[in-house]
This record gives structure tokens, sequence and C-alpha cells, in this order.
């Protein structure tokens, strides 16, 4: 692999009051060269590439706030956003220009939006909030000389909170969301990408964006016990799936849409204390999911029942001098992933926390993943498709930090430039 470079500008203006505008334009740039030689006693294989992408994206965001007679506080605003991206790979193979993996793609993007909403507290017991977004989406391709419109349309976007008191100690919530996920900008080219002389990455300029909803409920007993119920509903569910060619001796991993993604679960929290100097939580979740779709001319339809347990625990070792220790520990069931089998994993943290000046100053020793246990490993068992695979990396981490607070600081809520959709 050779080396790569990249670099992203942002220019942002806003004003604040009760009508807030804001408008922004990012510019990103990257570029990857990559050579690989594959020497095997038979045959040498010799791959040359040059990726390229550049990023044009520019953004207006107009919000309305205010609050009116008895505790309504309503708000309301428009978003519109454009984007331009230029995607190119020059693949050569063997001194020979490979024409499976080159290509030039240009994308235009449109999107435009407006949401209202309110929020309103109701007596001493109920707080309620709700708002409606309502996006229209429109994105264009154009390679190899031929435009074509990916996806065109419309959709609305549900929010609601509700907050119920009970008692002073009990307490109900519910949550209904939605929320969009868009494809990186470079799994929609056409790009073709060599890990190695039998494994490829590849693009899929028809992929389309994931629509996600969710609906949540929490009963908080004696103001510290919580129990919940949740579902969530994906449309067009992104994932990456791996597929061995049944006509040559390679094999690909390329990003999907699924026809459905579902996950229905349970879950507690339950504290617990031990003498007075260790507090710990346990978290119990049960999950059910259902994957169902078509990759390449498998068809699949599955459901797994599974589970996750957590338990964060901290020990007061000197309460003079402010010091502590976290252990944490988590596993994960085998679980399902479209076509994959995905084997149970668990993870064990240690930190050692200490505050010689509280409120003030911080230092933190982290230990993560102790005993090795986030080694992923996947199956796949279909007529045509077996295949076992573990990434061995290495995720053991040791980190020191450093946290001294100066003041109190009041500044208005920055709203972040996504920048997950960049990047080769």
């Amino acid at each position: 692999m050779g080396p790569e470079e990249s670099s992203k500008c942002t220019v942002e203006l806003c004003t604040f009051q009760e009508l807030e505008r804001r408008g922004g334009y990012t510019y990103y740039k990257d570029r990857r060269d990559q050579y690989m030689i594959s020497d095997y006693p038979d045959t040498k294989q010799e791959v040359e590439a040059t990726s390229r992408q550049n990023i044009h994206l520019a953004n207006v965001f107009v919000n309305y706030e205010r609050v009116f007679g008895k505790g309504w506080k309503i708000n309301a605003g428009t978003n519109v956003q454009l984007s331009f991206t230029d995607n190119s790979s020059f693949t050569y193979q063997d001194k020979q220009e490979d024409l499976s993996a080159t290509f030039a793609q240009k994308e235009k993007e449109y999107t435009a939006g407006l949401y209202a909403g309110f929020s309103k507290r109701f007596g001493k017991k109920l707080v309620l909030s709700a708002s409606l977004s309502a996006e229209y989406n429109k994105a264009v391709i154009d390679s190899a000389g031929r435009k074509w419109t990916l996806w065109s349309g419309g959709n609305l976007y549900p929010q609601l909170n509700l907050s119920y008191t009970i008692d002073p100690s009990n307490m109900l919530q519910v949550n209904f969301s939605s929320d969009k996920k868009y494809p990186a900008y470079w799994a929609m080219s056409s790009n073709v990408s060599y890990l190695n002389v039998y494994s490829q990455v590849r693009g899929n300029p028809y992929l389309e964006p994931e629509r996600i909803y969710m609906a949540r409920a929490n009963y908080i007993l004696k103001k510290k016990y919580v129990f919940g119920l949740f579902a969530n509903h994906h449309v067009n569910y992104i994932r990456q799936l791996y597929y061995q060619d049944t006509k040559a001796l390679r094999a690909y991993y390329q990003s999907v849409n699924f026809d459905k993604h579902n996950t229905f679960g349970a879950m507690a929290v339950i504290p617990f204390r031990i003498g007075g100097m260790v507090s710990s939580r346990f978290v119990a979740s049960g999950f059910l999911i259902q994957d169902e779709g078509v990759f390449i001319d498998i068809s699949f339809d599955r459901k797994k029942l599974f589970g996750q347990l957590m338990l964060f625990n901290t020990f007061t070792l000197s309460r003079k001098k402010n010091l502590s220790l976290e252990v944490n520990a988590r596993y994960s069931a085998p679980s399902v992933q479209g076509i994959y089998d995905v084997d149970g994993n668990y993870n064990v943290s240690a930190g050692l926390v200490w505050n010689p000046i509280p409120k003030k100053l911080s230092v933190m020793l982290r230990g993560e993943d102790l005993l090795k246990g986030l080694r992923a490993k996947t199956h796949i068992d279909y007529p045509s498709q077996k295949s076992d695979m573990t990434i061995y990396s290495d995720t053991r981490s040791v980190s020191l930090t450093l946290k001294y607070t100066l003041g109190k600081m009041n500044r208005k809520n920055k709203k972040e430039i996504d920048s997950s959709r960049f990047g080769q």
C-alpha cells in the first residue's frame, strides 16, 4: 500500500437569537496510491492504482425558536444541502490497464427539508415533546457517459418523547424517533480495490439511503432500577457482505441494502452496592434480530435470539486521595448479520482514576480489551458460499488521560460537520 493524503477545509457562518441561521461550506480531498505484488511459484501479479476523491458540500440551516404563554416552546426551521462528489481510480495490472477497476464517476445530491416541533410540561407529572420533519432527497450519477437518478423522493421523520412521573420514586418514559443514514460516497462508486490477489472491495452505485425508526419504553423503579422494551425497524439497511465468486478464484466485499432489518428486545439495569467501597451496575439485554434480503444470487431470511450482559464496577481505593478503580466486563452471545453467523465476543477493561483536585484535575490510566476477547469471527455456510474468517487485529490498548477544567464556559451549541461519508 502506497502513500495516502487527505485534507478538509470547512467554513461556517452563523447568527443567533430567536432566529438561528447557519451556512457552511466544506471541501474534502483524498488521494491514495497503491502498489501490490503477489509472488507465487506458478504466478506473479503486480497491481498499481491511484484513486482520488473530491467533495464539495454546502448547506444552509435556519431555526426559529420561541416560548409562548403557559410554557409552550415552539421551534421550526428548514435546511438545504448540496453536494458534488468526484470519485476516480486508475488501475494497472501487470502494466496493463485494468478496465474492471478503472472508473471516473461524478455524483450530485440535493436535500431540502422542513420541520416543526413543540415541548410542553403539563402539570407536575407529564412532559411531552414532539416534532415532524419532511425531507426531499435526490441523487444523480454521471459515469461512463451515462447519467441516471439513483434516488428521488421525500420522507417523513417523526419524533415523540413522553415522560410521566407516577410518584417521586417511579417514572415512565416513552420515546419514538426516526433518522436516516446515507452510504459513504466512495461506497456508491463503481470502484474495485484489491486487498490481495484473491480478495477485492467493490463499490455499489445503486446503494440507497437507510431509514431508521426506533421505539423505546422505560420504567424507572425507585429512582435507580430501569426496565425497558425496544424495537428498531430499518428500511434499506446498509451492511457490507462477503461473496465468493462462483466463476473465478476470487472473492469480494460489497455494501448492499437489506430488504428488512428489525431488532426487538428487552433490557434491565440493576445497580447495587457492596459495603461502602464497591458500587456496581448490572445490565442485561435480550434481542431478536431479523435480516432479510438478496445478495448477488443468495436469498436470506434469518432470525436469531441472543443476549448481552454487562457489569460495571467502581472500587473506592481511597476517599481521602480521591482514588478509585473501575473494572468493566461485557459479553455478547453469538448473533447473525445477513449471511454471516457471528461468534460471541467479550471485553474486559480497567481504569485507575485519581482526582487530586476535585472538579478541576483528573488523571486516568485505562486499559481496553485486556483478555483479547474482541477478536471478530464470522462464518458463512450456504450451498455456494462456505467460509470462516477471523480478524487478527490486536484491539488491546492502554491510554493515559490528564484533564484540567479551567472554569465554566458558556458557548452556543455548534453543529458539527458530518464527515462520516468522506474517505475511501
